[in-house]
């Protein structure tokens, strides 16, 4: 295994770059893992180490709250994916704006942190992907679909990825809402957008 106090690269041991996505990770895990294991394995692997590498590897890259624990012992943070869901989970705690966008424009999430974060806040990068009016399809104010548009295939909606940064406020709870405007789906042929809304979870400390 590795050396005594040294932080492994978990990344370069997967095989993977560090902007990895989750599918990517388990990818390159069962990959390896099957070539590996010590029940089917035709390489050298005294005492399975390659093999006890790639599962503690796996273990911390593929858990996200463990994966940013990591990233942060290692002095770099990895933005984490953030997939949209439409549905309603009760109020939030945004302010009321001067727009009525609805509520099927929000984008709902969840945010794993670790106790620490929980007590003290901290800095939080998400990629978050959203649905707005195709920009191939907007000659004018509003979107008219074109049959050959390769982007959205003549519906006038697509999806983009943007990067969102924010606080996690200290002495936040399982359950505290987390609601930032702007960063949710487009309304269709409005400048507007409904919100990001993530519902903490902390993470056990053991």
């Amino acid at each position: 295994m590795f050396g005594s106090g040294e932080l492994p690269n978990y990344y370069q041991v997967l095989g993977v770059p560090e902007d990895a996505d989750q599918e990517a990770i388990e990818a390159a895990f069962l990959g390896l893992v099957r070539e590996y294991h010590p029940d089917t394995s035709r390489e050298p692997d005294p005492g399975s180490r390659r093999f006890k590498e790639l599962c503690e590897a796996y273990r911390v890259l593929s858990d996200p709250v463990a994966r940013r624990d990591y990233d942060r012992r290692r002095g770099r943070r990895i933005p984490v994916r953030v997939e949209p869901s439409r549905y309603s989970q009760g109020p939030t705690t945004s302010s009321t704006t001067s727009w009525s966008v609805p509520p099927s424009m929000d984008i709902w999430g969840e945010l794993p942190i670790t106790p620490e974060e929980a007590t003290w806040g901290g800095r939080c990068q998400l990629k978050v992907r959203r649905e707005v009016d195709c920009p191939a399809c907007r000659p004018g104010d509003l979107p008219t679909p074109q049959h050959n548009c390769s982007k959205c295939h003549a519906t006038g909606r697509c999806w983009e990825v943007v990067d969102v940064r924010f606080r996690i406020p200290a002495g936040a709870r399982t359950g505290t809402l987390i609601a930032l405007a702007g960063y949710g789906h487009q309304q269709p042929g409005r400048p507007w957008f409904g919100r990001l809304l993530l519902r903490v979870r902390v993470r056990p400390s053991w």
